[in-house]
């Protein structure tokens, strides 16, 4: 839930891996498509081939037990199927936005997707939040809000 947060070094080192992993993978795919010329979906054809087979070859190792131990039914052979698929349209749409914005505008725009969740929480779902939260909202708001206005 919301609140049981657990901080931890190792925890912090991936986070920070990842977010140099995500933002030079936004900043080199928007450069692609941009400098190069390539469209959305026939860059995504060219790159996640090889992406698949990246994760793929990572799975022992960051999941020993999980890939083999798991029994595969047909539904859920479906429901991955059509998880696969929305991630696949989540990809996309995400690179649409980087290629036409900029990796920046792309990152503003999650927050404004976390803002926007966690207010349907609350109004769909009576959820409540910590004071931190609402205050992080608030911030990321105001950033999203200044970086919009010193670009109009």
């Amino acid at each position: 839930t919301v609140s049981d947060v657990e901080l931890s070094w190792g925890g912090v080192a991936v986070a920070l891996a990842w977010v140099l992993v995500a933002s030079g993978k936004k900043v080199l795919w928007a450069a692609v498509e941009n400098l190069e010329g390539w469209a959305t979906l026939p860059l995504m054809v060219a790159v996640y081939p090889y992406a698949i087979l990246w994760c793929a070859a990572g799975v022992p190792l960051l999941d020993p037990p999980g890939l083999w131990s798991y029994s595969l039914t047909l539904r859920r052979a479906v429901l991955i199927g059509l998880s696969g698929l929305g991630a696949f349209f989540v990809s996309w749409s995400a690179f649409k936005v980087v290629g036409s914005c900029s990796p920046l505008t792309h990152v503003l725009l999650g927050q404004v997707k976390t803002v926007v969740a966690m207010l349907g929480g609350y109004l769909l779902f009576s959820q409540h939040y910590p004071p931190l939260a609402l205050a992080g909202c608030a911030v990321a708001m105001a950033g999203v809000t200044l970086y919009t206005d010193a670009n109009l």
